[in-house]
């Protein structure tokens, strides 16, 4: 056998140790940027997920009265739904040129109708709707209809009659 001097003890034993070290360090569990997490989801709570029994839009129509409107007038609506059945009619107008609705009233029954003083307003030309709101809240709103609002009313003159019996020489 051979003899070690004590120099080469001595680097065996740092050799030894830094091997030592480093079995250690390789037996550590690495915590860089690598996860080794799970992600375990559960619940206890349930819940309920209905869908709309109706899926298909209500249809309408305003019904405006013909000519100039003056005073009171009745407005009414036609409507109709294949499904959940209408919840109510809202009817609404706008002056021509603006872009905020103004509601009139809100029928929730057939036959849907509404009463407006179009005295309320400036005689001009208004465009009319209605907003048909279903049982399921699907909406729709019909067609505009324009016409005009004249409360001055025209004048017109009517030609006197001559009276058969009087010749005027009386």
């Amino acid at each position: 056998m051979h003899e070690l001097e004590e120099g080469a003890v001595s680097h065996r034993i740092r050799v030894a140790g830094l091997a030592a070290t480093a079995l250690a360090l390789a037996t550590v569990p690495f915590t860089g940027s690598f996860s080794s997490a799970t992600f375990v989801q559960s619940s206890i709570s349930t819940g309920t997920v209905s869908a709309a029994a109706d899926w298909s839009s209500p249809t309408a129509r305003v019904v405006v009265p013909t000519g100039r409107l003056r005073g009171i007038v009745e407005l009414t609506a036609t409507t109709a739904d294949s499904g959940s059945g209408v919840a109510n009619v809202k009817f609404q107008y706008r002056a021509v040129g603006e872009t905020h609705w103004r509601q009139i009233c809100t029928d929730p029954a057939a036959p849907y109708t509404c009463t407006w003083d179009t005295r309320s307003v400036p005689d001009g030309a208004y465009d009319f709707r209605v907003s048909v709101n279903h049982k399921s809240d699907n909406t729709t709103t019909s067609p505009l209809v324009r016409t005009q609002v004249d409360n001055r009313g025209a004048i017109t003159s009517v030609p006197p009659t001559q009276d058969s019996t009087n010749d005027g020489n009386s």
